[in-house]
């Protein structure tokens, strides 16, 4: 299962969700989270009975936050070798955001890009938006330095509280066509 918009809209469990992995479960099923959040694994299955599910109904929890620790940790791939010093991007609101990096001792954490070889991205305040990070995306591409993103989707589920993602809304609603035009200005801007 996929978590926002599946199982949840990142407040509440939806009550139809909630019922039908009970039943999967009981009928002795096995069922898999797999979510592209930037959070590690452990927050995922902690969060679980917030939203109003029971933990023991899932044999594994992937989240692309989860594949792009281990990924750091392991070292194993020759891309990820050369790589040492770390611009980290997250959201220094929350402290799950900050705590994504406890384990991965073999980087050293810079506080300005020219000491970094590459950036991690995971999760940013919600009260910054995309075109804020461009001067840094832009001094990043002029020096060639690696950006690893967490959580490649930015827009969560509930888009300025109408409980619904952007995808999921009409291309004729007004919010979408708001989105667009905004989009469309940003990018003449650019």
């Amino acid at each position: 299962l996929d978590q926002w918009g599946v199982m949840h809209n990142g407040k509440n469990g939806y009550k139809h969700t909630i019922d039908c992995v009970e039943k999967i479960f009981n009928k002795k099923n096995k069922i898999i989270i797999i979510s592209n959040s930037s959070v590690r694994k452990k927050i995922t299955i902690e969060r679980l009975p917030k939203l109003g599910f029971d933990p023991i109904f899932f044999n594994e929890v992937m989240t692309s936050g989860e594949m792009v620790w281990r990924y750091l940790k392991d070292k194993n791939d020759s891309f990820i070798k050369k790589l040492n010093n770390c611009y980290f991007i997250y959201d220094e609101t929350k402290k799950y955001s900050q705590d994504f990096i406890l384990g991965l001792n073999n980087y050293n954490f810079v506080k300005n890009l020219e000491d970094a070889d590459f950036i991690l991205g995971t999760s940013v305040n919600s009260k910054l938006k995309t075109i804020d990070f461009l001067p840094i995306l832009i001094e990043a591409l002029k020096k060639n330095i690696p950006f690893i993103c967490g959580n490649p989707d930015y827009e969560t589920l509930d888009y300025k509280n109408h409980g619904l993602a952007v995808m999921e809304m009409s291309h004729r609603s007004k919010e979408f066509v708001s989105i667009a035009e905004q989009a469309k200005h940003d990018f003449i801007d650019l």
